[in-house]
């Protein structure tokens, strides 16, 4: 990502979320209990995020909840979606957009510099404790920052 740039108060709706490489933002039923200190609106997600803003002052305003982020991206209400994703496979929870009803694609453009539209590339290798470099089992060998046997 060429936007490493900490985001500034400009009264934005971030949807800002850390995300297994499979997809899963949360565990199984929404198990999010890290986050603490969240207050409880019960109110349609327009007005909740309309006194988010105002209780705001000015700053962003960062979503972690799937499916207000989802509802809220469905009602053109999100700004920028903040994402980070952790080299890690969960395999099962709950994932950052997931809506099989939806008919459409909805497509993002990145920011930053370069073309906008264009796809970001990861490359993970896995961690593995059973085999050596060369393919044969034994004990699990050291990896220099670029994967390179040490």
């Amino acid at each position: 990502m060429d936007d490493t740039e900490p985001q500034t108060a400009a009264a934005k709706v971030l949807w800002h979320f850390t995300m297994s490489l499979d997809g899963f933002v949360a565990g199984p039923a929404h198990d999010m209990h890290w986050l603490t200190g969240v207050a409880v609106l019960s109110c349609p997600v327009e007005e909740a995020v309309q006194i988010a803003l105002d209780a705001a002052g000015g700053k962003n305003v960062e979503v972690f909840s799937p499916t207000i982020g989802r509802q809220l991206l469905e009602r053109g209400l999100i700004d920028e979606i903040d994402l980070h994703i952790a080299p890690i496979l969960l395999g099962a929870g709950i994932r950052l957009y997931d809506n099989p009803a939806a008919d459409g694609i909805i497509r993002l453009h990145r920011v930053g510099d370069g073309d906008p539209a264009s796809t970001v590339n990861v490359r993970y290798r896995p961690v593995t404790t059973g085999r050596s470099a060369a393919g044969s089992p034994g004990a699990a060998q050291a990896l220099d920052r670029e994967g390179i046997p040490c």
